[in-house]
This record gives structure tokens, sequence and C-alpha cells, in this order.
């Protein structure tokens, strides 16, 4: 029973990873869970046939009978193997019990004590923080090809100068589209560029051109916007000038002419005289506007009504369908040069995030129906925030999603609420005591830490949980003989299993390449971690508290089915 709750309860906490943001740890996640799957699906299958053909052969190998010299060869193994199963059952029969017995409430004491402490690490000071520099580092700190992101490049004042040089943030804002990724969230190569259009918008309705023209009123008070720019790339805000230049446009068409390629000059100016024939105002609006943009004239027509004292940073323009010859609009850009400085702080862009976005949502609260989709971007000055951001959030997320999942899966199988309560509460210190682990090492919110960090929570429910399926079957009527029992059955094949575990990441803490090592660093910590919370912290709380017989016991539903059956039986009869 234990294999199957271990098993269930550790591929729902890796299942916990689909709530991220971050497509590689959310494929890590589906992965792990699979993975555990499979070796369930070989445990109860493949592994019992294995178990009982040794059984057979060792038989016949160890006969006394037998004086084979293949026989003879396998008494030195066995040999050793009773020398360190008596060694074993001195630790786990009479050791550990005799510590539990006695110092109970010094475990629990100092098992709470460090569970707190590190908790106060983890989320206060100094607390675990997202990266600081986007350079991942692939090889050790004494590696030559890491020493110039880590140590030269603080020497030279060019990169020194580069570094402090204060960015101003560009911000686009878009209505139109809806803020929807349409790639496939489980393919990291999926590089799809397209945005998915608001079909309610329409740029020809009185009500979204009143809108607009105050929403580029407000840009202009805003505090965020730059001193030296000013927003002139509201086109369809000025709409009383823009008409003017359209129809300035086009009844100065057939005087222009180009320098060059007079043919192609007038079919495009046919095609503008056909467009525009017979059109009203707002018609003109939303097909002379295209043709000017495509003909790169609007700048040249506008030019004279702006004063030359006023800096233009950029000129927005009406989105249009390059695929297709129709000249509706649909959507609408805006550049804003920000006076808002970027920064590789987490805390920094944090604020300069919730600046826009309290800004974008009370815009947005007096907006028409088609534009309430509306969103702003931070091009690629927001890029590095967002991961940090996906990285804060959703390992957090994933973490608190994995230990509910552990605790009801726990909770329907084991069926007692105190042994849930006890097992949840050793799996969330024995966590809080790796994540503090790590900090105090000085250890980076990153990809890496965030994968070894979300299988914390898988790697530490093992231990506790075979403690406490073998003590809710004891037949034992007293807590202490409860958990005596469950270290006397168990208790060695989880220190085997520790012991494994912690040789495989002991085996790369020598490896030069850096996420290798902080694997081999976390899988050592958190081995001792859980085994220690679940051997002594645990187990006292089970001596200590109990329950015993049906205390806290969840009824089964087989139980409540039988006596049903059992008084029908007795009425029919």
């Amino acid at each position: 029973m234990s294999i199957f709750v271990t098993s269930f309860t550790t591929a729902a906490a890796f299942l916990a990873n689909v709530v991220s943001n971050i497509i590689a740890i959310q494929c890590f996640g589906i992965f792990a869970a699979l993975a555990i799957a499979a070796n369930l699906a070989m445990m109860v299958t493949i592994m019992p046939a294995i178990v009982v053909v040794s059984e057979a052969y060792s038989a016949c190998a160890y006969c006394p009978c037998s004086a084979s010299t293949f026989g003879a060869i396998f008494r030195i193994p066995k040999e050793v193997y009773s020398w360190m199963a008596a060694r074993y059952k001195n630790v786990f029969h009479t050791a550990i019990p005799i510590v539990i017995r006695r110092a109970w409430r010094f475990c629990i004491a100092i098992g709470l004590a460090i569970g707190l402490a590190a908790l106060v690490i983890v989320f206060y000071r100094p607390a675990l923080k997202p990266p600081t520099t986007q350079e991942f580092q692939l090889f050790n700190k004494d590696n030559l090809l890491e020493k110039w992101d880590l140590d030269f490049k603080n020497r030279f004042p060019a990169e020194i100068a580069y570094a402090n040089k204060q960015q101003r943030i560009v911000v686009t804002i878009l209505f139109g589209f809806k803020a929807t990724d349409p790639g496939n969230r489980l393919n990291p190569d999926d590089k799809t560029k397209s945005l998915s259009r608001d079909a309610i918008f329409n740029v020809d309705h009185n009500e979204t051109v009143d809108w607009l023209r105050t929403f580029c009123n407000s840009i202009e008070k805003a505090p965020f916007k730059g001193s030296r720019s000013q927003v002139v790339s509201c086109i369809v805000s000025n709409y009383d000038m823009y008409l003017f230049v359209v129809n300035f446009a086009c009844s100065m068409v057939y005087r222009m002419t180009p320098s060059t390629n007079k043919t192609l000059w007038y079919t495009k100016r046919d095609r503008f005289v056909t467009r525009c024939s017979g059109r009203t105002e707002m018609d003109l609006l939303s097909s002379c506007v295209e043709w000017l943009h495509q003909q790169r004239l609007m700048h040249r027509l506008i030019k004279p009504f702006i004063s030359q004292r006023v800096r233009i940073f950029r000129t927005g323009s009406p989105v249009y369908n390059k695929k297709s010859n129709d000249s509706f609009i649909f959507g609408y850009r805006l550049d804003v040069l920000t006076n808002l400085s970027y920064s590789l702080s987490y805390e920094d862009m944090h604020t300069n995030y919730d600046i826009m976005s309290s800004f974008m949502k009370t815009q947005l609260k007096s907006a028409p129906d088609g534009l309430r989709s509306g969103f702003f971007s931070g091009n690629h000055f927001f890029e590095f925030y967002d991961l940090q951001h996906s990285l804060v959030t959703g390992t957090m997320t994933s973490v608190g999603l994995s230990v509910v999942l552990s605790f009801l899966v726990l909770l329907i199988t084991v069926r007692n609420v105190l042994i849930t309560i006890y097992a949840m509460l050793t799996i969330v210190l024995s966590i809080a005591c790796t994540v503090a682990s790590i900090v105090l090492m000085g250890w980076k919110l990153n990809i890496v830490e965030s994968i070894t960090i979300m299988l914390a929570v898988g790697m530490s429910i093992d231990f506790t949980i075979h403690y406490s399926v073998v003590y809710q079957l004891s037949r034992e009527t007293t807590s202490a003989d409860r958990t005596r029992k469950s270290i006397e059955r168990v208790g060695s094949s989880v220190a085997a299993g520790a012991g494994t575990t912690f040789c495989a990441g002991a085996a790369v803490l020598n490896c030069s390449v850096d996420p290798y090592r902080k694997l081999g660093v976390f899988l050592v910590l958190v081995i001792v971690f859980s085994w220690v919370y679940a051997t002594f912290f645990f187990l006292s709380l089970c001596h200590a508290i109990g329950p015993v017989n049906d205390v806290c016991q969840i009824p089964s539903p087989i139980t409540l089915i039988r006596p049903r059956k059992q008084r029908s039986g007795v009425a029919l009869s």
C-alpha cells in the first residue's frame, strides 16, 4: 500500500507544476509524473517476479547440502549480509526507538524551532530572491569562461558605464487585439508570432474616437511620460486635423508626382482615387489613411502643423492586415517613451509594471466595449522581469498546490486526519529547511533552482508516507508500540532508500557543470532533512499524541455499504 500512496502523492506533486508559466518547468513536471507512473507499473508487475526468481535461486545456492563451487562463491556475500543485518537490527530495533521514547520532547521542539527559523529565512530575511543577472551560469565559478561575467566584467570602465546607463522604458499600447498567447504551451520551440484580433473593435464609431482622444490626453498628463517627448501619434484622437489632412491629400494627389517610377505611381494613384471616391468621411479615415501610410506621406503632411520645438518620439498608426487588400483597420498602436528606468532588479521593475498596469486598468474602466481589451507591452524591457515574476509566483504556487494535492491523496488513502496533519507538517518543515539551506548558500531563484524546489516536494513525501502507512496499519494498541513497529518494519528500507539517493547526489558534487552540481547539492540536502524529519520529528509526534484505535479515523465507504446490505438481508429474511 505504501508504494501506491507514495507514487500517487509524488506524481500529484509533480503534476502541480503545470500551473507554472514557464514551459520548461511544465514539461519537467509532466515528465516526472509519467516516470513515476511507469516506475509504479514496473514495481507491481516485474519486480515481484524478479524477487520470486531470486529467492528460488538463493535457496538453491545457499543450500547446506550443495557443495558446488558456484554455491560456495555466494557464502561470503551472505556472511556480509548477515553482519549488516545485525547492525541494522541494532540501529532500527533498539537505538532509534530508545531515542524517540526518551527524547521525543527534544525532537519535537528542535524540529519546530529549526523549521520555523527556516521559514523566516525563506520568506523574510534574507529571503529567496529572483536572479539579478541575465547571464545563465553554466560552469562553476572557477571556470575561466565564467570569470568574465562574475569578476572581470566589473573591472572595465566601459562595461561599468554601460551597466550603469539608465535606459528609458518604451511602452507600446495596443487596441483591437486580445492579450492571449496562441502558441503551444508544451512546446518550447513554438515561435508563433500572432495576435488574436478583437472582433468588436471598430474605429469608425464616434464613441471610440472620443475615448481615444481622452486616452491620449491622459497619457500627456501621466506622471510616467517622458518630459522630452510628446505624444503626437494619436492620429485618431486629433480627428479634426486628421480629416483636414486626408481631404488635403485627396485634393493634392493629382498634383503630386514622384521623381521615379511614374507608372507605379499612377497605378497606386488610381487605386487611391478608386478607394476615395464615393466614400464618407469615416470611410476616408479607414482607407485613405492606409494609403498615406503606405506611401510614407503622413509625416510629411502633418509636419507643418507641428511645432519644430516639439520632439517627436514615434508615430503611432492604425494597424492593417497586410495579407488582405481590404482597408479595414484591425487595431491601433501607440508608442510612449516613459521616464521609467530599466533595471535588472525585480523590485524596481515590479514597481514600474504596477504603475503602467494601474494606469491602464483605470483608463479601461470607462472604455467602450471595443477598447476594453487594450493592453500594454514593454517590448524587450519586461522580458527578464516576466521570467523573474513567473519564477517567484509560479514556484510558490506550484509548491503550495503540490502540498495540497499530497494532503488530499494521503487523507484519502490513510483516512486519518491526525496522521495526515502530522505528515504535512513534517513535509512542509523539511522543505523549508532545504530551501533555507540553498538561500544561505547564496542561490537565486533561477530555472534550475525552481525545478529543484519543486522536486523537494515530491522527494520529501516518500519517507513520511512509508512511516504513516505502517503506523496506521499496525494492530498495536498504544502509540508507543505503533511507533516502534513502524521503525522496525520500514526503518531499514527507508534508510536504504535515503542512502542510495544521498550517494547519487554526492557523486556529482565535484561536477564542473553548475546545474549538475546544484542538483547534487539539492539531493543531499533534501534527503538528509526529509529522513531526519520523517524518522525523528514525525515519529515523535505519533509517539506523543497518537492516534490509536479509531481516533480521527474517516470510515471507509465499504464499511458504510456493508451494514446496509446486512440490514436489508435481515429485513428480507
